[in-house]
């Protein structure tokens, strides 16, 4: 692997020691830059989407664009598009012919909004989400997926049917599937006909076992004649899409990689064939994963080999042709008219919403976001790499080095190293520009952002690999990550840090509480008690653990030992803990737990409660707030001081941290 540690050091550059660089990639500016573009659909000449605005108190605003008006804001200031369907949320806007239907998070309701006028409330019943909705225009209604929350116990799942004028009495609402614990994908033939979907039940997550299902509508707009198209085989089916009315297309692993197939006829055939993952896991409800051209071809986005890419698939051969984008690799896409319009991601610049013309293959930018903004030279790119680990089995992670060419480290020195652990667990991380990343490299960190075992993106059999394994696998994979890197010279062994949120927040708690590798961490809203979160979390995750742990109460004794918060006595690096007051997924008593028994232990720690934040930080002050907390953190117990007028945190115990204390 390449040393990039001091590359681009300038001739003037002033010597600092790592970490304790100034960094033109402020808090501050970074806690105001948008998460990107979501959503994105096509419809009568206009292309929509949502766009993320932390500086507004972190909503999510609709915007569209046409060639004749460029780009701007739609449907009302006011409203926040998102929805908590399953708690992680999904597709909260559906582009109709002639109108735009989004859900707002305020109140959960469902609000229309007509090009040139004002957002209309087109739902009022409280305990009500709304995602995932398609238009059936010819009974002038859309079709949703609904999450009832007005009773005890568990939320209800249905896809269900609402007016676009509502009745009086029932206010146009009406249940057309249930009797499942999750619904997705709703998707109508172009007759409005048929209609298919997912479903699953616990114990499953839809990266496991799901249904696929195809339905007719009658005249009274109910659905009958229901079948199970994959009857006897356990597969994971994403996005279910109508070529026409006798052709069904949809994303499956039964070929062990997420694959795009195709029914007709009766029959399932795979359209192409590769080891490579066309879909992602459906954490958000209702993501694009391919769509179709008009003589019927496919474009689709895939990742191999640690790269993602845009291709073009043949619906009468199944040949896969590249499509190379200028300046990075796909995002999020739709298609519409002669073009595919799509988020195009690299590796040095900022994600940027373009138009690719389709006959002449030239691309346009439509949005992209302008700040934060780094010279090249600044920038840290990513470099995949793969290392073995335990079982004889390999992981895969990108590395970052250092990156700024105003200073350089003192001759014998060697950068900290950040292990950053995704969330999920089934998730992953890809190699495109992340300022988060940059704000770390930028100091003087190196950062190994790892795709453990359990990742998505590497097939079916690399995802369930963590199963009965949650909390020792991953961890593995941390530990051996750091330590290659270590190994090659590029970095301080005695100065390893690690940082995570959520199931990445575990993944921290779990290797400074079972190992003794890392000087300490950064958990954002993290696990600490397997045992409490089985019994206390949301319902879509509610089952979840007896995959990755074990069943319930049967493992308890495996829920009890991995449990951080049950060997605080080998919890004895420092600990910074940042947490959403509102998180349903992650509860606060969970970081409150480990905070509280580190305290009461002597162990150096500090945590940081955010009012009216969820689960992933959105509001621009709590992302400032966070990140110069974390590293005002590791400057105390890594003996640097950063650079920059940072707020104290308050560190407990901190008479406990000692110089060299992470040699020990």
């Amino acid at each position: 692997m390449q040393d990039d540690v001091k590359k681009g050091a300038r001739p003037d550059a002033a010597t600092a020691p790592y970490g304790a660089w100034s960094s033109p990639l402020s808090a501050e500016h970074l806690s105001g830059q948008s998460y990107g573009f979501f959503d994105l659909q096509f419809n009568h000449g206009a292309l929509y989407w949502r766009e993320h605005k932390p500086s507004e108190g972190g909503k999510y605003a609709l915007m569209h664009f046409t060639k004749k008006d460029g780009a701007a804001e739609a449907g009302g200031q006011s409203l926040d598009v998102r929805t908590q369907v399953h708690e992680y949320g999904g597709r909260a806007v559906l582009a109709a012919n002639d109108f735009v239907v989004v859900s707002n998070i305020a109140d959960h309701q469902l609000y229309q909004w007509s090009a040139g006028g004002h957002a209309r409330k087109l739902t009022a019943i409280d305990g009500l989400r709304f995602a995932d909705c398609v238009e059936d225009a010819a009974r002038n209604r859309i079709i949703c997926v609904r999450e009832d929350h007005r009773g005890e116990g568990e939320a209800q799942n249905t896809i269900a049917a609402i007016m676009l004028e509502p009745s009086s009495s029932d206010e146009g609402q009406r249940v057309l599937v249930e009797g499942s614990d999750f619904f997705a994908y709703p998707a109508l033939s172009p007759d409005g006909e048929k209609i298919a979907w997912v479903s699953w039940d616990h114990p499953n997550l839809p990266w496991d076992n799901t249904s696929l299902w195809v339905g007719d509508i009658d005249q009274a707009g109910e659905i009958v004649n229901r079948r199970k198209l994959n009857d006897g085989v356990r597969e994971s089916i994403l996005q279910p899409r109508w070529k026409d009315n006798e052709t069904l297309y949809f994303i499956s692993d039964r070929t062990d990689w997420w694959n795009i197939h195709v029914w007709k006829n009766g029959e399932i055939h795979v359209v192409h064939k590769r080891s490579a993952d066309f879909a992602f896991p459906l954490w958000l409800l209702g993501e694009n994963h391919y769509d179709f051209l008009p003589n019927g071809d496919i474009i689709a986005r895939f990742v191999e080999d640690q790269s993602y890419a845009l291709g073009r698939i043949s619906t009468s051969n199944g040949a896969l042709t590249p499509i190379p984008l200028d300046g990075g690799e796909p995002g999020g896409f739709v298609v519409g008219d002669d073009s595919i319009y799509v988020v195009v991601r690299s590796k040095t610049g900022h994600d940027i919403l373009a138009q690719y013309d389709i006959s002449t293959g030239e691309t346009s930018v439509i949005r992209q976001i302008d700040e934060p903004r780094l010279e090249d030279n600044f920038i840290s790119q990513a470099q995949a790499v793969s290392f073995n680990t335990s079982n004889g089995e390999k992981a895969y992670a990108y590395y970052y080095a250092p990156a700024n060419p105003q200073f350089r480290a003192p001759a014998e020195d060697k950068p900290p190293l950040i292990v950053k652990m995704h969330g999920g667990p089934t998730f992953h991380t890809s190699p495109y520009l992340n300022y988060d990343i940059q704000f770390w490299t930028s100091r003087g960190f190196a950062l190994l952002d790892v795709n453990y075992r359990g990742s998505s993106g590497f097939g079916r059999a690399f995802r369930r690999s963590l199963y009965g394994e949650w909390g020792v696998k991953d961890i593995e994979d941390a530990i051996n990550g750091a330590l290659y890197i270590a190994d090659e010279g590029l970095v301080d062994r005695d100065r390893l840090l690690i940082r995570g949120s959520s199931a990445g927040g575990f993944a921290v708690l779990a290797a400074l509480a079972f190992h003794d590798v890392f000087a300490g961490g950064g958990n954002y809203f993290g696990v600490s008690d397997l045992e409490m979160i089985a019994k206390d979390t949301h319902k879509f995750e509610s089952h979840y653990f007896e995959h990755l742990v074990g069943p319930y109460p049967e493992a308890r004794t495996t829920f009890i030992e991995r449990s951080p918060i049950n060997s605080i006595e080998r919890l004895n690096k420092p600990l910074i803990t940042l947490q959403g007051a509102d998180d349903k997924v992650v509860p606060p008593n969970q970081s409150e737990l480990i905070f509280e028994a580190l305290k009461a232990d002597g162990t150096p720690t500090a945590y940081l409660l955010f009012d009216d934040e969820k689960h992933g930080f959105q509001k621009a002050e709590t992302r400032k707030r966070a990140l110069e907390a974390e590293l005002y953190f590791y400057g105390k117990i890594l003996g640097f001081e950063p650079a920059g007028d940072i707020a104290p945190v308050l560190i407990h115990n901190q008479n406990a941290i000692k110089k060299g204390d992470a040699d020990e």
